[in-house]
């Protein structure tokens, strides 16, 4: 890894050994690698909260984390799975974290929902004659829900939420991305 100017160093006029031998490359590389380890640096609550990969923040004075929740289903009956991966903020005891918190569960809880109807509405043409001869992984419906934090400030809450749906029978998968945005102080979605 180079940033931009000492790539462009290696890169004028033919390469790596013009401008930067490889031990300069192994050393900026090394201060890279520590500079993105000191950056995952996270200094946990004081309190233990019990949450792995939290992200903190605070909040008038207080230190609030994200929880990753994860809401898994599977039907072998009508042959679908369902895996989605959210975030939650905790302590939920204000009114603001606990909105925030029904928000993106009931997103995510609704997306289920639209995805197992519409799973066990096609659940007799996972079985026609034509599907029968696919693999039988191509005669499953999957859907899969994760997220990247864009930001968890004192201010601002957002995130990304990515799709990859895959229907019985289809060519390929459907990739597509959903975002929320809060401000914190008070607790209210933004809109843009």
């Amino acid at each position: 890894m180079l940033c931009f100017e000492c790539h462009d160093q290696t890169q004028i006029k033919g390469g790596f050994g013009r401008k930067l031998n490889a031990h300069q490359v192994i050393l900026y590389r090394n201060d890279w690698y520590a500079l993105v380890e000191q950056s995952r640096q996270v200094e946990p609550p004081k309190e233990d909260i019990g949450f792995s990969n939290a992200r903190v923040a605070r909040i008038h004075g207080r230190t609030l984390s994200l929880n990753y929740l994860k809401l898994s289903e599977k039907d072998e009956e009508h042959r679908y799975t369902f895996e989605a991966e959210y975030p939650q903020i905790a302590p939920e005891d204000s009114s603001d974290a606990t909105e925030i918190n029904i928000t993106l569960a009931a997103f995510v809880v609704g997306e289920l929902q639209r995805f197992r109807a519409g799973a066990i509405g096609a659940s007799e043409f996972k079985r026609g004659s034509m599907m029968e001869r696919l693999s039988a992984e191509a005669c499953w419906d999957r859907l899969a829900i994760s997220h990247a934090i864009g930001a968890f400030t004192s201010d601002v809450l957002s995130v990304d939420f990515q799709f990859v749906e895959y229907g019985a029978g289809a060519a390929h998968s459907r990739h597509t991305t959903r975002t929320f945005n809060y401000q914190l102080r008070p607790a209210r979605q933004l809109e843009f």
